[in-house]
């Protein structure tokens, strides 16, 4: 990258002092003490805040730390369904309607990921959940790769079956149909 050779305060922002990409070097990080776990992020709130599911099943909020906010938030960017390595506190008293709350310690990428999958150290409900609310979404995908251009008006505009059902008349399809 360019050294930055121009003055000012603003055009000094991106300049190459944090460019070194050294990704294929990092160690995957594991939770080590007691109350770290690993998490998978379920909402994004705003405001520095996330809901997450953690390994032991339990839907938490997540505090994203100053510390990873700003300038160092290019490298821990969280997304829906990345995981996360949190740290819960045990200092804080919980309200019975109130979520227990937790900190963000370490965002994993796709690679630590496939690691943490591989390595068992993801809980298989983790990565359930991240399946389900992929199927949720209200699309029928054919998975077989056959072509579908010959298939009738009629098939391609049917609800699947996670959708909800209408109870629309559609006499006015078929009449389109059988014009074509």
């Amino acid at each position: 990258m360019v050294k930055n050779k121009k003055g000012g305060k603003r055009s000094k922002k991106l300049s190459s002092k944090g460019a070194k990409n050294n990704t294929h070097n990092v160690k995957l990080r594991l939770p080590r003490e007691e109350g770290e776990i690993i998490a998978r992020v379920t909402k994004t709130f705003g405001h520095g805040m996330l809901e997450v599911l953690c390994n032991d099943g339990v839907t938490r909020l997540c505090i994203i730390r100053k510390k990873f906010r700003g300038r160092n938030r290019r490298d821990n960017d969280t997304k829906l369904h990345s995981f996360l390595l949190v740290g819960l506190r045990a200092f804080e008293v919980v309200a019975a309607n109130k979520k227990q709350k937790c900190d963000l310690i370490y965002v994993y990428t796709n690679n630590q990921k496939i690691q943490l999958k591989q390595g068992g150290h993801i809980e298989a409900r983790l990565i359930q959940d991240e399946l389900k609310d992929d199927d949720q979404a209200g699309f029928k995908f054919v998975k077989d790769g056959t072509d579908n251009s010959h298939t009738p008006l009629a098939d391609i505009l049917e609800p699947s079956a996670n959708s909800p059902k209408d109870n629309t008349n559609n006499d006015w399809l078929a009449e389109i149909i059988d014009d074509i």
